[in-house]
C-alpha cells in the first residue's frame, strides 16, 4: 500500500545561484510550486565588481553574456552610446534598463557570434565578462575578421555552501539542484559530494558535463539557456524527485 511522504521529506529545491538572481529565481519557484517543495537558498558564488573599467576608446560594440556584466558596466561608467549585443533576452533587457541600445541573440554564445557576423558588426568589439567564462566569443569573431577582445570586469568568487544545504545533500530526502553554469556545477559537487537522491536541472550540456555519473546521465538539460526553460527543467526534475520519494514510500 502506498503511503504519503512526511511533509519534512518533500522534495528540496536547492538554489545555489548567486544573488540577486538567486533570490528572484527562488521567489518564482515558490510562486509556481508553493508547498509542494521545500526551498533552500545557498549561493555558491558571490559577484564582486571590479572598481576600474578598461579603456573604451575606439570601441564600436560591446558584448554582454550576463546581467552581472551589464550591472558592472553600468556602475562603472555613465557611457551609454556604445551599442551592445547580448546573449539572451534577460541580459538585453537589463542593458536596455540601464540605457544601452541592445540586440538579443535569443540563444547561446554560438547564436550570438552568428548574429554578429550576419549583422557585419563593426569592430573593435569588447566583451565584458566575469573572471570565469566559458567559450571564446572574441576568438570566434576574430576568425571571421572582426577585431575583438574580452575583458573581465567582475569576479565570481566561490562561497561555501550553507550548513542547511550541506545537510540536504547528505540527507535522505530527494533534492532538485538547478545549475546555471558549468562552474556552479563543479563548485557544488566539490563542496559537498551528494549522497541524497538528487536530480540536477542544468542550463546547458556544458554544465551537465561537469557532473559525475550517474548525476550527469540523469540530469535534465534545459531546452534553451534561459530562465523560462530552466523553470521547465526544474518542474520536470521535481516530478522525478517525487517519483523517487513515492517509490521509497511503497517499500
Amino acid at each position: 500500500m502506498q503511503t504519503t511522504a512526511h511533509p519534512s521529506r518533500r522534495p528540496i529545491v536547492l538554489v545555489t545561484r548567486p544573488e540577486p538572481e538567486g533570490a528572484a529565481f527562488a521567489a518564482e519557484l515558490a510562486a509556481r510550486h508553493g508547498d509542494a517543495v521545500r526551498l533552500i537558498r545557498a549561493p555558491i558564488m558571490e559577484i564582486v565588481r571590479d572598481a576600474d573599467l578598461p579603456d573604451l576608446k575606439g570601441i564600436e560594440t560591446l558584448v554582454f553574456t550576463s546581467r552581472n556584466g551589464v550591472r558592472a558596466y553600468a556602475a562603472a561608467t555613465a557611457r551609454r552610446e556604445i551599442p551592445c549585443y547580448a546573449v539572451g533576452d534577460a541580459t538585453a533587457e537589463a542593458a536596455r534598463a540601464e540605457g544601452l541600445s541592445a540586440i538579443s541573440a535569443e540563444g547561446d554564445a554560438r547564436a550570438l557570434v552568428a548574429l554578429m557576423i550576419a549583422d557585419r558588426v563593426r569592430g573593435p568589439v569588447m566583451q565584458l565578462h566575469g573572471t570565469h567564462r566559458a567559450g571564446d566569443i572574441p576568438g570566434a569573431l576574430r576568425a571571421a575578421g572582426i577585431e575583438a577582445r574580452a575583458v573581465p570586469i567582475y569576479d565570481q568568487r566561490a562561497r561555501p555552501l550553507s550548513p542547511e544545504a550541506r545537510r540536504a545533500l547528505r540527507g535522505d530526502a530527494p533534492v532538485v539542484l538547478p545549475l546555471f553554469s558549468p562552474r556552479s556545477a563543479e563548485l557544488v559537487i566539490n563542496d559537498t559530494p551528494p549522497t541524497c537522491p538528487l536530480v540536477a536541472a542544468v542550463i546547458s550540456e556544458a554544465a551537465r558535463d561537469r557532473l559525475p555519473d550517474p548525476l550527469a546521465r540523469d540530469a535534465i538539460v534545459a531546452a534553451r539557456p534561459d530562465g523560462p526553460a530552466m523553470h521547465d527543467a526544474v518542474t520536470q526534475a521535481i516530478a522525478t524527485a517525487k517519483r523517487l520519494e513515492g517509490a521509497k514510500g511503497t517499500q
